[in-house]
């Protein structure tokens, strides 16, 4: 008898990849491009709980509430981190490599040489910096310019954790940082 398991993966095996004329026809769609891609962007970043600033801060104490542990991933070397445990972070500081006008959301990669990537997790705040002249129109030219190749792991943020499977009530922070703040440099 086959278990469950085996029947999806044998289902699975047997899938064939799209043809060219199905690919072709993918690659032709027309996608949205806006006349100011740095101002939607900012627009649909606060509709997703990301907290908006234009320049860096020179203190994250009067953005982000009890900010006692920081992790700065874009100056810090990893060997010079003392925390007893990730749980503890309050803020952790990234880099994100572009922003995506038609979401809101920032593309963060992670390399194997950097922290954990649980940081992204388990940390209350994130402090994200963004170029503001890397912001991409849409998701298939995001996806165009990561080279998957070269990410160990990636992830697109868009403001804090949410989740309403809790009693249908609307959570903040459930699974992720309760506050984003998106520092566009």
């Amino acid at each position: 008898m086959n278990s469950s398991k085996s029947l999806i993966l044998e289902a699975l095996g047997e899938l064939k990849a799209p043809s060219e004329n199905v690919a072709s026809f993918y690659q032709n769609i027309q996608h949205i491009k806006y006349p100011n891609p740095l101002e939607k962007f900012i627009d649909l970043a606060k509709a997703s709980g990301a907290k908006i600033f234009y320049e860096r801060p020179n203190t994250f104490q009067s953005i982000f509430e009890n900010v006692k542990v920081v992790v700065d991933t874009t100056t810090t070397l990893e060997k010079d981190i003392e925390i007893k445990s990730l749980q503890e972070v309050d803020l952790t500081i990234l880099d994100a490599k572009f922003g995506v006008a038609e979401n809101g959301a920032v593309w963060i990669e992670w390399k194997d040489t950097l922290f954990p990537r649980s940081l992204l997790t388990l940390s209350k705040n994130l402090a994200i910096y963004l170029k503001r002249d890397a912001i991409l129109n849409n998701m298939s030219e995001a996806y165009k310019k990561i080279d998957f190749s070269k990410v160990s792991y990636g992830i697109f943020v868009s403001g804090p954790s949410k989740t309403a499977d809790i009693e249908q009530s609307l959570v903040i922070g459930a699974h992720g940082a309760v506050n984003v703040g998106i520092f566009l440099i």
